[in-house]
């Protein structure tokens, strides 16, 4: 799997932290913008077992910091203090990050889950989580797209699996 597909079950606890930094440093700010400041923020945010410890001095300083100044970061900060400790106690309760993924069903009560569980992540944004890591496909299962793959010659036939879609997908 490649970053970007993701392929969940082989990723590691630190890498759905990024993740989740990532969507909340994004949220409400141009894309580009959050781009440029991404390796300060990781530098400074990244490790979610230090974040998770910050305390209040510490967090009136990184909102002060022009590195990783952004517009609402008085907001996106203390939210990825709440969102490592959330990390952290999905790690008690089910071992690992993964095993927490593994443990749902469906895309839906995922959704909700982190909604609930984390600050600044709301549905599309959840969704979007969702996507990065390979909880669900980067691609939709429509005729469209089963047309296109099967005249490029990419699957047999427009009556293949989604699965084999998505493993055909995921491999380009």
């Amino acid at each position: 799997c490649r970053t970007g597909v993701g392929c969940f079950h082989n990723m590691h606890d630190e890498d759905f932290f990024k993740y989740v930094l990532m969507l909340v440093f994004e949220n409400r700010v141009k894309i580009e913008v959050a781009h440029k400041k991404w390796n300060a923020i990781y530098s400074k945010l990244g490790d979610f077992r230090k974040a998770a410890q910050y305390d209040k001095k510490k967090i009136e300083k990184l909102i002060k910091d022009k590195d990783i100044r952004l517009w609402g970061i008085s907001r996106k900060v203390p939210a990825t203090k709440h969102n490592a400790r959330g990390m952290l106690k999905i790690i008690e309760e089910y071992g690992s990050f993964r095993k927490y993924l593994e443990s749902f069903i469906d895309s839906e009560g995922l959704r909700k889950d982190m909604r609930k569980r984390f600050k600044e992540i709301g549905g599309t944004n959840a969704r979007a989580f969702q996507k990065y890591v390979g909880f669900i496909p980067m691609v939709k299962d429509n005729k469209n797209v089963r047309r296109i793959l099967a005249r490029l010659g990419f699957i047999e036939s427009e009556n293949v699996s989604f699965r084999k879609i998505r493993a055909v997908c995921e491999a380009m």
